[in-house]
């Protein structure tokens, strides 16, 4: 059987692990700040507008991967789901590519070793399934040495497509982010000191300082990068030691195998005498770009513990050199099964391991408190009161962005409130309450029962009432609070709907009571289909037998689907009067027919309740 068959299983196992967790969390700050480069929800970003949006607000940043991102949800949208999806295929895409340069750089079985180890990388796959652009990087580079070490070492005249390839690539690495000079730089001292000076020679040294002049309208922007970066408060006591680095690096994309993957890195240069070339190409290459990295740290502090990812470009030359020991080490069979063996079972225990929250800065964020937002969408389009704000309970964990992102996404108000900031979220409710009649409360029951919250035993039970439950997991809960005055039976989905109108607009159920002597109180449940840009006010109007009118009540209708009015009839003579609603065009106060479920034909006026006056 032949080599690159094993790759599909890889790939597999890869959209497998990778769409799982593209559900698990939050779109997070680094996330948004990726999406608002393409425009967000405003507009899809021309390429300009994405290299603008990152030269004036993140320059610290390269633009492609933004510019890619734009044009990529133009075609799939932003849901946070389909958006990581560019992510996991450029993963796929590695994947292919590390087989390929490792088939190249030695054979067929080092190429599938260093896929094997890349793609059941617990780190790797993590970031495949994240709206960033270091999985693509980890493509380029790959792409990248390919491309190089093939025009460097084949015998036949190099095609003009070769040398395409190899310039866009260099471009395109540089423009992804600015760690490639590193990359570049290993490259460069390779070609200076071990191949031969021929024309070929020339024509690559020609070719990346092309690349390199093509970089420079954006230099200046570099530089402005720099010193955001400078600024950014990063504690010089994070800095890690060159032994520190190398071990975070190693051990966080080996699954924490370090004493495993010391030994195959120690194998790989055992095949020096018969692969010579290939093996100082490697092993330059990686630590070359390795100490550019590190030194750099000793000028700004970039790389903490938790930014290791800012180090997986150089995953490509760690999986070949891994691979190329686990080739050595191939001599007895036993060898593989075991590395095999240990890296699978060693997969899930780091991807669950407080290493993975360390590495990944899902500790600082404090995320496995976070419930699973991205399933709050669906449900609540199943529930036809869409507009109520939606509001998220937590112990402790930071706001950051999440709010910003999902008051977007899902057009509505989107609040956080926290048992630590007990006094805030009071505040927060009694500001929703003043505004709305009703919200969403999204809680985390496995986390903590919504009950056992302050705000919620002091003043949020005193205040409003839970009228449905959507949702009733351990990772996710979605109730349905209603004002205390409000009845529940108002929102009960099994109501047929009162009144449909002629736009689509509906009068999903309304209830006219009595309050006390004199007060009445009307609240009603509106359903805007397909009008929710439109702006429709309606009139209620109490009519006796004869339609004279007793009564009026003019309103807009809000897009928060629950509406309360107080109505008071002190001034209506006794006797048996009928309760009418009108619904019009607020601009140009033009008639919109309805008609009840029973009723053939759409009509101006429509009944609604009877109300009776007694002496």
């Amino acid at each position: 059987m032949k080599r690159w068959i094993w790759i599909l299983p890889l790939l597999l196992f890869v959209a497998f692990s990778a769409s799982q967790s593209l559900n698990d969390e939050p779109v997070y700050n680094d996330e948004y700040h990726s999406l608002r480069h393409t425009g967000l929800f405003d507009t899809r970003y021309t390429i300009q507008q994405s290299l603008d949006s990152v030269a004036s607000t993140s320059p610290e940043h390269a633009p492609l991967y933004f510019v890619l991102l734009s044009g990529w949800v133009s075609i799939v949208g932003l849901h946070p789901t389909t958006a990581g999806f560019l992510t996991l295929l450029f993963m796929m895409l590695a994947i292919s590519m590390v087989y390929r340069f490792g088939k190249r750089l030695v054979n067929d079985d080092v190429g599938l070793y260093a896929a094997f180890f890349l793609s059941a990388s617990a780190l790797s796959v993590f970031y495949a399934a994240e709206i960033r652009m270091y999985i693509p990087l980890i493509f380029i580079v790959s792409s990248l040495l390919y491309t190089y070490w093939n025009i460097v070492t084949v015998k036949r005249q190099i095609r003009p497509i070769e040398w395409i390839s190899l310039y866009i690539l260099s471009v395109v690495f540089i423009y992804t982010h600015y760690f490639a000079i590193f990359v570049l730089a290993a490259i460069g001292l390779y070609h200076l000191l071990f191949v031969t000076k021929t024309k070929r020679w020339l024509l690559v040294s020609g070719v990346e300082i092309l690349a390199g002049i093509t970089f420079l309208p954006w230099l200046p922007t570099v530089f402005a990068g720099l010193g955001e970066a400078q600024s950014e408060n990063i504690s010089r006591s994070v800095v890690q030691s060159f032994p520190e680095l190398l071990f975070n690096v190693t051990f966080s994309q080996s699954n924490g195998l370090i004493i495993g993957v010391i030994i195959l890195a120690v194998a790989s240069l055992f095949l020096y005498q018969r692969y010579a070339k290939p093996l100082r190409f490697i092993w330059l290459i990686f630590g070359v770009s390795f100490t550019l990295m590190y030194l750099m740290t000793e000028f700004t502090p970039l790389i903490p513990v938790r930014r290791i990812r800012y180090t997986l470009m150089v995953a490509p030359m760690l999986v070949v050199i891994w691979g190329l020991g686990l080739y050595y080490l191939s001599r007895w069979r036993i060898w593989v099964y075991v590395t095999v063996l240990a890296w699978i079972v060693m997969y899930p225990v780091f991807a669950n391991s407080d290493y993975m929250g360390l590495y990944t800065n899902r500790d600082h964020f404090q995320f496995d408190q976070y419930p699973p937002y991205h399933r709050i969408q669906p449900i609540l389009s199943e529930f036809e009161g869409q507009h109520a704000p939606v509001v998220t309970a937590h112990t402790t964990v930071p706001v950051i962005l999440i709010d910003t992102y999902y008051q977007r996404w899902l057009d509505r108000r989107f609040f956080h409130v926290t048992e630590n900031d007990t006094e805030g979220s009071i505040e927060t409710f009694s500001r929703i309450l003043d505004d709305s009649q009703a919200f969403w409360l999204v809680d985390q029951p496995e986390v903590k029962s919504i009950t056992d919250y302050r705000f919620y035993s002091e003043t949020l039970q005193d205040e409003a009432h839970p009228c449905l439950i959507l949702a009733d997991e351990p990772d996710l809960r979605m109730t349905y609070y209603l004002k205390q005055e409000i009845s529940c039976d108002l929102v009960n989905p099994d109501v047929p709907f009162d009144l449909e109108f002629e736009n689509g607009f509906e009068l999903k159920n309304s209830i006219f009571q009595q309050i006390d002597d004199q007060n009445y109180r009307f609240d009603a449940w509106w359903v805007q289909n397909g009008v929710e840009d439109e702006s429709v006010g309606f009139s209620l109007q109490i009519l006796d037998g004869d339609f004279n009118k007793f009564y009026q009540l003019d309103a807009v209708v809000q897009r928060e689907s629950i509406a309360s009015y107080d109505i008071q009839v002190d001034d209506i003579p006794v006797g048996e009067y009928g309760v009418f609603v009108i619904l019009y065009t607020s601009d140009a106060y033009d008639t919109i027919l309805g008609r009840s479920l029973t009723a053939s034909e759409f009509v101006r006026m429509n009944q609604i309740a009877t109300l009776t006056i007694m002496e």
